[in-house]
């Protein structure tokens, strides 16, 4: 695995982390903005802090509304355009308390970073379902 490789992994790992723990915080410092989620419902434009609160928090309200307490990066098909750009599919694996699996979860993803030496790598793009 190459560095960017690296790097894209421990970004989702720590955000499963955070989706886990409801930490809207760290997934919050987790999207750029403007970012944009393409879902059943149309598109979400997330251009302010406030409307990604709202969505992120809607998020985990529903996690723990289907029971999940642990969401787990199950795999990630990682294709780096530039050292900056990098289209991934994940997979989140959805737990319970006793650790068993609920559901999985795949999503594409456009992520991005300022620069490839010292940026952390951000959301541009989420689109759930695919």
């Amino acid at each position: 695995m190459n560095s960017t490789a690296t790097d894209v992994v421990v970004f989702l790992k720590r955000y499963a982390h955070a989706l886990s723990a409801g930490d809207i915080d760290t997934l919050g410092g987790a999207w750029h903005a403007p970012a944009l989620v393409l879902g059943e419902g149309g598109a979400v434009a997330i251009d302010e802090p406030d409307a990604l609160v709202r969505l992120l928090d809607t998020e985990c309200t529903r996690l723990r509304a289907r029971g999940v307490d642990d969401v787990v990066l199950q795999m990630a098909d990682i294709a780096e355009h530039s050292p900056t750009l990098a289209t991934v599919e994940v997979t989140w694996r959805l737990l319970d308390a006793e650790h068993r699996r609920i559901a999985e979860e795949r999503v594409l993803c456009l992520l991005s970073r300022s620069d490839s030496a010292t940026a952390r790598w951000g959301f541009d793009l989420y689109v759930p379902d695919v």
